[in-house]
């Protein structure tokens, strides 16, 4: 819901997470203070689960709230982009503080009501954490895999806040039904005044150093993330696994230091062993994402999944595999702090409120701080590495501290960590920085040219055997110097100037690329190209491949915004003649709002009266089901839509109006003649106005018939992003059951043809003469033996 508001950038996310868990720290730490004098923690868990259920339902009107405030002061008061955020981090935080910190209350207060033996402390605090770590990782699942496809984004949410008032009502219910509470929560006198374990200062110290291990344990995650794109795919089916893998790991690590944690006579020993053993485990893992690489399981033929379910399995235990020793490590940590700073029986609620909160802080700063310096300035390796020897030194500085033994004692249990450390940091620093590669890219590359781990993705231009230059983004290839993205890439920008009738266009075109939709545009005719980019880097690497864009950037009427292309449409009041969408393929995660119902009819209000709107539509990714969804959801913005192929049949393309789509004959020779025009589409086989309508492919009923469907990808029910499907794996699947389904349907564009000189009969033959030689089985003939 809030990457709809914000836009999906890596500032915008990261701006979300930290207002997210900075309630949930805030709330906490109040809990901590005013849990342990309640003498009813039971109802007033009840109550704060209520209370959620109620803010939940109350989000999406909320959320409504902030679009419509900044979007006013963009518009009417002139703030700039910087000033945006500035003001969205404000809005952020006043809309979540009060349900996340209401969330971040939940464990201190259930802990003290649960807590009724403080000789089994830490045990208990073990299992109530495994518990709601547990049902975190089958929550992220739930909702990704099931919830949002088969209910939607809102209806799930209502669920989501039923179970939470059910929750909190039972828990009230049962609070009720105890005779006498207080003597439920009391502990004997001799227990209260117990000294647990260790001093004032060495629970300060397991303190302070649980708030460090928060901020590695979160940055690592992030980093992992990034690795883990490469092995895995970027769908959000495979976030949520990702996520649900890092979850299930603290988890089960939790459970097993709950069994024997109340018996361990050196816990802050321990807390030093394993907060170093996190280090030596992690330090490990991005070396085994490179070495595994992208097709490791898959290429070797050890897997042949036949459903989506064997897929997704075969993702998580790659994911959790990787992840299994760290992830367990950091699930041990918990408990075994909550055993060393707790001191006195009546302060439970402190104790898990202080402890939960300073975690929470550090995984604040660990994810800012991992995102936005670390992995811009070090790269993934080295930030991994970096976060790593950090894990290292603070388990080697507890060891060290480690109460009751004495100097000799210190320097024999601090020296084999330290002598492991200084052996592992020489050992994965002296192969440089490793390149992390997907499937598809260790199949191509034979150089590269430009590789850059930036704030929100890694970027790399490499060429291969043959010499062609691709572009890629986390892994997958978005445009190249190859026939096949050159017929993307022009196509995007001709295809929409050709058929227009507007002279001295305002044209935007959402995403760059290589540049190559850009460099189409500005041979026309045309007053203004805005570009929007999400990716700042893609810019830098998009020059790296001058025969795609023709050094485009230096061209006074191109203009390139860094922003999220929805974000953008949907606050600026600018309207465009033309709008062409180049966005990557809506199965990638973040991507499939660019396919949604809302963003169209953004786009349709950003139009002029007799603008054209065009969406790249690559039926080698999408299913025949996938496909219709997208054409209906396109059509139910844009009544007169007609589907085109790419000048070499690589793609689809949707070209929507609001008017009745007209193609003027003699303007269509008359830009196909212009020399530059002219040279840039025999890169396409084009030569003449007859060349370019042999493209079309259908319009009105037909294109109805072919969508079959009235399903619609909406923000609620995003079906092409969270739809589980084996068709973005499988393209030549794709691509046969499209082509065979379309080819029957296709129309001649005829009927939509205005403003024929001289003979029309004549024009209209040889028009019919070249479909005939153009056939659809003349490009796909293996699909129709």
């Amino acid at each position: 819901m809030l990457s709809l508001i914000f836009g999906t950038t890596a500032i915008s996310t990261s701006i979300v997470l930290a207002s997210f868990m900075g309630g949930m720290a805030i709330g906490s730490f109040l809990a901590g203070w005013f849990t342990d004098k309640s003498k009813l923690p039971l109802r007033l868990y009840g109550i704060l689960e209520i209370s959620i259920s109620a803010f939940a339902l109350l989000m999406p009107i909320l959320f409504a709230g902030i679009d419509d405030i900044y979007i006013f002061i963009h518009r009417n008061l002139g703030a700039g982009m910087g000033a945006i955020n500035i003001i969205k981090i404000a809005l952020s935080f006043i809309v979540l503080i009060i349900p996340t910190a209401l969330m971040g209350s939940t464990l201190p207060v259930i802990s003290r009501f649960f807590i009724n033996h403080f000789n089994h402390f830490g045990k208990n605090i073990g299992r109530l954490y495994f518990v709601n770590t547990i049902g975190g990782a089958i929550g992220a699942i739930l909702a990704g895999f099931v919830l949002i496809i088969v209910l939607g984004i809102r209806e799930s949410t209502w669920l989501a806040s039923g179970i939470n008032l059910l929750i909190g009502i039972t828990a009230i219910i049962a609070d009720l039904k105890l005779s006498k509470p207080t003597k439920a929560y009391s502990l004997p006198q001799q227990e209260e005044n117990q000294q647990i374990i260790g001093s004032t200062r060495q629970a300060k110290l397991a303190l302070v150093a649980f708030g460090i291990a928060g901020f590695c344990s979160i940055a690592l995650e992030v980093l992992w993330t990034r690795s883990l794109i490469f092995i895995l795919d970027n769908t959000a089916q495979a976030f949520t696994t990702m996520l649900a893998a890092f979850l299930t790991g603290i988890a089960a690590g939790s459970l097993v230091m709950a069994h024997f944690v109340d018996k361990l006579k050196r816990p802050f020993l321990w807390l030093g062993a394993i907060i170093f053993g996190i280090g030596i485990s992690g330090v490990v893992s991005v070396p085994v994402f490179i070495n595994l690489g992208a097709d490791a399981g898959i290429s070797l033929n050890l897997f042949q999944p036949e459903a989506y379910w064997q897929w997704a399995s075969i993702r998580f235990f790659r994911s959790f595999l990787v992840m299994l020793i760290p992830t367990l490590l950091m699930g041990m940590t918990f408990p075994l702090v909550a055993k060393i700073y707790s001191t006195r029986p009546k302060l439970v609620g402190k104790t898990v409120g202080s402890i939960y909160a300073i975690n929470t802080i550090g995984g604040v700063a660990g994810s800012l701080v991992a995102g936005f310096i670390l992995i811009p300035f070090l790269g993934v390796y080295h930030s991994t590495v970096a976060i790593t020897a950090a894990y290292m030194m603070l388990g080697i500085l507890l060891l060290g501290c480690e109460p009751g033994s004495g100097f000799k004692m210190q320097i024999k249990t601090v020296l084999p960590p330290t002598c492991a450390f200084i052996l592992t940091s020489i050992l994965v620093l002296t192969p440089g920085n490793l390149v992390f590669s997907s499937q598809v890219e260790k199949q191509e590359t034979d150089s590269i040219i430009f590789y850059d781990e930036g704030i929100g993705s890694t970027i790399k231009v490499y060429s291969n055997e043959a010499g062609y230059r691709y572009l890629s983004i986390d892994g997958f290839p978005v445009a190249s110097t190859t026939p096949r993205h050159r017929d993307i890439q022009l196509a995007l920008g001709h295809t929409p100037l050709l058929l227009s009738q507007k002279d001295n266009a305002d044209v935007c075109i959402i995403g760059l690329g290589a540049g190559g939709s850009s460099w189409a545009a500005t041979c026309y005719n045309i007053n203004k190209l805005d570009v929007i980019e999400l990716v700042p880097s893609v810019a830098q690497a998009s020059r790296l491949l001058p025969e795609i864009n023709h050094n485009l950037f230096e061209l006074p009427i191109f203009n390139l915004v860094f922003a999220d292309g929805r974000n953008y449409l949907h606050m600026t009041e600018q309207r465009y003649d033309v709008i062409s969408v180049d966005a990557t393929s809506p199965k990638s995660a973040g991507s499939g709002n660019l396919y949604s119902q809302e963003f169209y009819r953004d786009c349709r209000q950003r139009l002029t009266e007799d603008g054209l709107m065009v969406q790249w539509l690559p039926f080698h990714l999408l299913s025949p089901g996938e496909i219709g969804i997208t054409v209906n959801t396109f059509v139910s913005v844009f009544p007169n839509t007609s589907l085109w192929f790419t000048p070499l049949r690589n793609y689809f393309l949707l070209v929507g109006s609001m008017d009745r789509l007209q193609i003027d004959y003699e303007i269509l020779e008359q830009k196909i003649s212009q020399p530059i025009i002219a040279n840039e589409l025999r890169k396409l086989n084009i030569n003449n106005a007859f060349d370019f309508l042999s493209c079309f492919v259908m319009e009105g009923n037909s294109l109805k018939t072919y969508a079959g469907t009235k399903h619609l990808n909406t923000d609620n029910h995003p079906r092409l992003e969270y739809s589980p499907s084996l068709y973005y794996f499988r393209t030549n699947d794709c691509t046969r059951e499209n082509i065979l389904k379309v080819a029957p349907l296709r129309q001649t564009p005829e009927p939509y043809i205005i403003n024929i000189p001289g003979d029309k009969t004549a024009i209209i033959e040889k028009l019919n003469q070249r479909l005939d030689e153009t056939a659809i089985k003349y490009y796909w003939p293996l699909f129709f033996e």
